[in-house]
């Protein structure tokens, strides 16, 4: 984001005039991540909105995704700083959700399947007979995190892109 970093040194004028447009930008900058964030938070309810849910309503991941307010973190004494704001589940999320994001079984932390402790087939809903003595278990589900994070990517690209430098009445 070359707006957002552009340093120069010696030149009054410019540095006056930036100082002059700055409340402008950081007002649109502030307004460009919020948007980002949302527009990333959307597709991320969407997602699981459309997926099966287990548990109740109430339970779901995507009733858990959140957008915080932006906060400016300040830079040194050089000036600078940058918009930050967050998207995605919050601190309500499921429990399901770590095995979701991580993954369980031998796509998990642990790299280890599923097995029944007696030695006889387990029920396993909705594979093949309904039995098995082991199973892999979940891959992790981070591609509706990604595509949501582009999402914000672009959004951010196409708000900078409509940035303008002189004051509005």
């Amino acid at each position: 984001m070359p707006i957002i970093e552009y340093e120069t040194s010696g030149d009054t004028d410019l540095l006056v005039k930036m100082r002059g447009i700055r409340e402008v930008l950081d007002y649109q900058i502030r307004n460009i991540v919020q948007h980002a964030a949302e527009v990333a938070a959307d597709q991320m309810t969407r997602h699981w909105d459309a997926a099966p849910h287990h548990g109740t309503s109430e339970d779901t991941i995507a009733r858990s995704i959140r957008v915080t307010t932006p906060v400016f973190h300040a830079g040194g004494a050089g000036g600078g700083g940058y918009w930050e704001v967050q998207a995605g589940p919050g601190p309500d999320r499921p429990e399901h959700f770590e095995y979701v994001w991580e993954g369980t079984g031998v796509f998990g932390p642990t790299h280890m399947p599923y097995r029944s402790h007696s030695g006889s087939a387990m029920p396993v809903p909705g594979y093949g007979r309904g039995f098995a003595q082991s199973v892999s278990g979940q891959r992790p589900q981070q591609e509706w995190f990604t595509e949501a994070q582009r999402t914000a990517e672009r959004a951010v690209a196409e708000g900078i892109q409509g940035i303008r430098f002189e004051r509005t009445p």
